[in-house]
């Protein structure tokens, strides 16, 4: 019983996905050491896609086969999905599986709509007792809520994760404030970004510094504003790049700044804004510097150009993206998809 409760607390604790959880190998490990598997496996099945977990090595070949590889130890998934949930299956008995002595004790069970759990035990040796099959059947009913949790989770992990690459890619984040005007949360990596390029630290503590005064004034009395009420108006933060930063008070109290951090299209490799727009390179580095507003007399001096070959060049550019002068480049730039390449 108390090895059960183990197995089970750490099932559900793998089920959480956390960084610092040790995740379903451990749950495998804990069971084939009660067990005594050489090898433990667990497939999760969602609509056609596989995750499989393990404990311990592969099977080894039949004894009496040397020469073959070892076949995979689940059944096919036709094969799978005949075997009867939450029945304990032994080698002999598994749909599909291999002729074989090698002891194995498998069972199946749902795990949410459209997808079901296989744990399978491998021994080399004599062949399982009965507190094995024992042991699989009072923790499958436990083993699928678990899983629906762990996929619902990582799910919706990599779901923030996607919007958070795209805000990054947009120069987009957000920071939560405290009445006090303290950082009580921001968004992953904005802090190093905004402390090298706008001269804004945050402490350890929460408390936020400028690299000029009347930027902490104008921020404390922005923030004063949200809490009044005001609708939010933008504070510049930084000219270059330029950051702007919209308060709004929240439903909990609190004060959300949404921010948006000017990206330079000359940071974007030239072979990309090339694929995007189907430019030559050099037509890529002149559109990147006319997205950042020079000149053509900057760009070709930036460029170690001619201001001749800089306007033939920008008219080339014009004719590609369909545009009629540099404002249209700048539009078409930054309203299109290209800073998510």
């Amino acid at each position: 019983m108390a090895a059960e409760t183990g197995i089970v607390t750490a099932l559900f604790a793998a089920a959480s996905g956390l960084p610092d959880s040790p995740g379903w190998p451990h749950v495998l490990a804990l069971l084939a050491a009660e067990t005594r598997a050489s090898a433990v496996w667990l497939d999760f099945d969602r609509q056609g896609r596989t995750t499989r977990w393990s404990s311990g090595p592969d099977p080894d070949p039949r004894p009496d086969l040397p020469q073959k590889p070892a076949p995979d130890p689940f059944p096919d998934p036709e094969d799978g999905r005949r075997m009867r949930s939450y029945r304990v299956y032994a080698q002999g008995d598994l749909p599909g599986l291999w002729d074989r002595s090698a002891p194995v004790r498998a069972i199946r069970c749902p795990a949410g709509p459209g997808a079901a759990a296989t744990l399978l035990l491998h021994r080399r040796g004599e062949d399982f007792r009965a507190p094995a099959g024992a042991l699989l059947s009072a923790l499958a009913p436990y083993l699928g809520p678990a899983l629906t949790t762990w996929a619902a989770l990582d799910r919706e992990r990599r779901q923030a994760a996607h919007c958070a690459e795209i805000s990054r890619d947009l120069g987009a984040g957000w920071i939560l404030f405290s009445a006090g005007a303290t950082v009580l949360d921001l968004s992953p990596g904005l802090a190093a970004p905004l402390e090298a390029q706008a001269g804004i630290r945050i402490a350890a503590d929460g408390r936020i510094s400028f690299a000029d005064a009347a930027t902490g004034a104008a921020l404390r009395q922005a923030l004063a504003e949200a809490q009044a009420g005001a609708p939010p108006a933008p504070l510049l933060l930084s000219e270059a790049p330029r950051t702007e930063l919209l308060i709004r008070a929240t439903d909990q109290r609190r004060l959300l700044g949404r921010l948006r951090q000017a990206r330079r299209a000359r940071d974007l490799p030239a072979e990309t804004v090339a694929r995007h727009f189907g430019l030559t390179l050099s037509e890529a580095r002149l559109a990147r510097l006319i997205c950042d507003g020079l000149s053509l007399a900057r760009a070709a001096e930036e460029l170690g150009w001619t201001l001749e070959t800089a306007r033939s060049t920008s008219k080339q550019v014009f004719a590609r993206m369909g545009v009629s002068g540099q404002t249209g480049v700048i539009r078409r730039m930054q309203s299109g998809a290209l800073w998510l390449a």
